[in-house]
């Protein structure tokens, strides 16, 4: 025997349900992002982070030349 659902809504046969509700109230958010170089003008050091990484970036490059010179000035052919 089949039970009537509208009448008696916890009926046996009655496996899922669902409700919609009209809120006339709006969430309204407002995001912000803050990046590291923001957090590092904030801080008063944006100038010398800016320094360090590129003193880290291109050291490399530096010191493979400086290296290069070095070893010219040791093993340069001398003409006679």
């Amino acid at each position: 025997m089949r039970a009537d659902l509208i009448k008696e809504p916890t009926g046996q046969y009655k496996f899922a349900s669902a409700a919609i509700l009209v809120d006339p109230q709006t969430l309204v958010t407002n995001r912000q992002s803050y990046g590291l170089l923001d957090y590092l003008g904030d801080i008063g050091g944006l100038i010398d982070a800016l320094r360090y990484l590129t003193m880290i970036i291109f050291s490399p490059y530096f010191n493979f030349n400086y290296q290069n010179s070095l070893l010219k000035s040791l093993f340069r052919s001398r003409s006679e």
